[in-house]
């Protein structure tokens, strides 16, 4: 069985990899901080967009693509989540008057500057290539 799921697994990472351009991997690392490159990176962000020759539209297309294809997590995703639990709460106050309504489903909270962090995806996948590294290497 574990077998299988290796199998399913490498199949997934690498169909992952053949969406990917190079550009798009260093981008990716630069949200990765269990990588060196993360904390011995002391330059400035307009640096690193300087040495990856990128200008900051193309950079955030780049962001957006890694959003959309579920490699990174954006903080607003679990903010529109609680969003919707609390429209639906509302909702359903709604339909029973005697209940009594939470003031916190009345006006929910959003933090006005986003995160962004590897999604769980991403972590198995840098996981998976190290420990394949590490093999091959030992």
């Amino acid at each position: 069985m574990e077998k299988e799921f290796d199998i399913k697994s490498t199949s997934l990472y690498f169909d992952i990899l053949k969406e990917l351009r190079y550009i798009d991997i260093i981008v990716l690392k630069e949200y990765d901080y269990r990588s060196e490159e993360y904390w011995n990176n002391v330059s400035s962000f307009d640096d690193f967009l300087k040495s990856l020759n990128l200008d900051m539209d193309r950079y955030r297309f780049i962001k957006e693509k890694l959003l959309r294809n579920g490699l990174l997590e954006s903080s607003y995703d679990k903010e529109y989540k609680k969003f919707l639990e609390s429209y639906l709460k509302l909702v359903e106050s709604l339909k029973n008057p005697k209940k009594q309504l939470d003031r916190k489903v009345l006006r929910p909270s959003f933090k006005s500057r986003e995160t962004l962090k590897l999604s769980k995806l991403v972590r198995a996948f840098i996981d998976f290539f190290a420990n394949e590294e590490d093999s091959s290497n030992g």
